[in-house]
């Protein structure tokens, strides 16, 4: 422990870099020659230049970003380096920050403070000042420093990834930033991602061996070379970056968090905002049985933490949309055994934070090498699964694994095996909205530890969430009247345009009141679409939609009789397999015990079906991909 104090120690030196205004005659400074320019009215100073590039191990990529600052961090073994930074569009004077060595190594970490908000700014790495000419120059990057609370500039973007670590895939990754984030999100202008792009967020598993310093710098960072530079990097570690590290010692050497966290949890989960969108990083390793080290102690004070997180949030005007990041899933249709309680103690805090203050919430996970995309049950709250960075590793064409580690959950839309990427669009005018877009690609050749894929990406899923919606006319009920015998329990509902419904929710409820005892039927079989990956023989399976043509206005309640549970997917969520079973959960609705079932019989006469009442919510639009998916009456839906 003391050592990893003393590297905190020399960390948080990083952060108080000494700054020096060119042309101040220190010792250090570069000279004139190298800065020279005209001088007088509109006086102009030039880039630096030398007929040497620098010889970067790790090419620049930028840390903690906040309104007024900016960490560069970048790895070389070139004498001197510094970083001269101005305004993209002032031509004058270079602010030089002299760069400190993180843990004594050759990654340097450049703090750039008192910077404006909003703002575009250019950026060089030079070495071999030290009052004589320079040595080397780097090429020019671009930085935007982020809005201030409150600020309302135009909708930005954030690109969600994770598991990003090499599996036998070197160079897909690459691929994902070169041939899909540029061109699509930069017009293929790496240097237009600093203004179009606020985060990269990177949801764990960053190297398959945290303490492989080769991974670090040859599986991550080289592939992301071509982007780091302009768009900072938000991560959080999942258990392979644990493997061999268990102090987290490597993932802390490289990446610089906002030490807002718990005390004596520096680093290890956190938060930070760009406009009006709040990130929070958590840390699921401590709080996982399976892939984790489960410790109850950690994962009170990490709860404890966000739960006063967010009650500050509550009232914090600026802030509309709050997005938590962990790798370990509460739910994964792809992978059961990659599931933890831990996790889902988090979801839950969310959702009730969002039910709470109408706020748009959702958590970005990874651990399952696949796209997954869900809401949850009367919350505006979005599940995505971003882990496709490093290619996918599910055997849908293993019997075994098929029929025993995977389950079509109801909370889940969409899931499918692939490589790509997520874009997250925030509007921050009167009426919030948040926008997904999911970017596909093919895969081009895959074999001998290296991957491919094609130049084209393609939008496979679309869905808004909105704040402020226009409730859509009340479904009136067509059948389920009456006292019917159990094979003519079937309900439907009119619709001034069914083709645009794109859920249903019913409830049933033996209480007219809906207090207590009620079923949802929701999900899979009451949505316009589910997507769900088919054996065909192949690794990922073939995705098909198993609504296709689905009839959203009626229901034969005999299909749900003896087989849906309470609560949907709740049982799921605090009721593992013991492999992952944790720890019981005070959130459990029902105490470690079955879930009640559906079960209808003929009998007296009751609102909407014998001995039960009834009642539905409906939502409008939705296809996959256009126009895009939805929410019910009573949650935001689609543009």
């Amino acid at each position: 422990m003391s050592i990893i104090k003393q590297q905190i120690g020399v960390r948080t030196a990083a952060f108080l870099a000494v700054m020096a205004i060119s042309g101040c005659n220190t010792q250090d400074d570069p000279t004139p020659e190298d800065k020279k320019g005209q001088v007088g009215v509109g006086h102009i100073v030039p880039a630096p230049v030398s007929e040497q590039p620098v010889v970067f191990t790790i090419y620049p990529y930028l840390q903690q970003p906040t309104a007024h600052s900016m960490a560069v961090l970048f790895e070389t073994g070139d004498d001197s380096p510094e970083v001269w930074v101005r305004a993209t569009d002032s031509e004058g004077e270079f602010l030089v920050v002299k760069p400190v060595q993180v843990d004594q190594t050759n990654l340097y970490s450049a703090s750039i403070q008192g910077l404006v908000a909003s703002t575009a700014y250019e950026y060089f790495i030079v070495s071999g000042g030290k009052g004589k000419k320079l040595s080397a120059v780097s090429n020019r990057y671009i930085f935007n420093t982020y809005p201030s609370a409150g600020e309302s500039p135009l909708p930005f973007n954030v690109i969600a990834i994770s598991d990003t670590q090499n599996n036998s895939t070197l160079g897909a990754l690459n691929d994902i930033i070169t041939k899909g984030v540029i061109p699509t999100v930069c017009q293929n202008q790496a240097e237009q991602c600093a203004s179009e792009i606020a985060a990269i967020t990177i949801s764990g598993d960053i190297v398959n061996n945290g303490y492989d310093l080769l991974q670090w710098r040859r599986d991550f960072f080289d592939q992301l070379k071509a982007i780091t530079p302009y768009v900072p990097l938000v991560a959080v570690p999942g258990n392979h970056d644990y493997y061999g590290n268990t102090e987290l010692t490597n993932y802390r050497h490289f990446f610089q968090q906002p030490e807002n966290g718990s005390v004596g949890y520096e680093e290890r989960w956190y938060w930070l905002d760009y406009g009006n969108l709040r990130l929070v990083g958590l840390d699921s390793y401590p709080i996982s049985k399976n892939h984790g080290q489960f410790q109850a102690e950690i994962l009170g004070i990490q709860r404890q933490w966000l739960r006063e997180l967010l009650v500050d949030t509550e009232s914090n005007q600026d802030v509309d949309y709050v997005l938590s990041m962990f790798h370990h899933p509460c739910l994964s249709e792809m992978w059961l055994s990659g599931e933890s309680i831990g996790s889902c103690e988090m979801v839950a805090e969310m959702e009730d934070f969002s039910r709470k203050t109408g706020k748009l919430t959702g958590h970005l996970f990874g651990h399952t090498h696949a796209y997954s995309r869900g809401q949850s049950m009367d919350t505006s709250h979005l599940w995505l699964n971003a882990a496709t960075a490093a290619g996918y590793r599910e055997k849908i064409n293993d019997d075994n694994y098929y029929h025993n580690d995977t389950r079509d959950y109801d909370t889940f839309a969409i899931s499918q095996s692939e490589f790509g990427f997520n874009l997250l669009t925030f509007n921050q005018d009167a009426s919030p909205s948040m926008k997904l877009t999911r970017y596909s690609a093919t895969v081009a050749s895959k074999g001998g530890g290296f991957a491919s894929l094609e130049d084209t990406f393609t939008v496979s899923d679309t869905l808004t969430m909105q704040t402020s919606v226009q409730a859509p006319d009340a479904p009136q009920v067509s059948e389920g009247h009456g006292n019917l015998g159990l094979n003519q329990l079937k309900l439907a509902i009119s619709h001034s345009d069914p083709d645009t419904i794109y859920e249903v929710q019913w409830q049933l409820s033996k209480n007219s009141q809906f207090s207590e005892g009620v079923f949802d039927l929701w999900g899979n079989q009451t949505r316009s679409h589910n997507i769900w990956p088919m054996q065909d023989g192949t690794t990922q399976g073939k995705p098909v939609d198993t609504q296709a043509g689905a009839d959203l206005t009626k229901v034969n309640l005999s299909d749900y009789s003896g087989k849906l549970k309470m609560g949907v997917d709740e049982t799921y969520k605090w009721q593992k397999r013991s492999s992952e079973h944790s720890h019981d959960s005070y959130r459990d609705p029902f105490q470690g015990s079955s879930a009640p079932v559906l079960t209808l019989f003929p009998g007296t006469h009751g609102t909407g079906v014998p001995g039960f009442a009834m009642k539905t919510w409906d939502g409008l639009t939705g296809v996959i991909p256009q126009p895009c998916p939805s929410m019910r009456a009573s949650q935001p839906h689609c543009l």
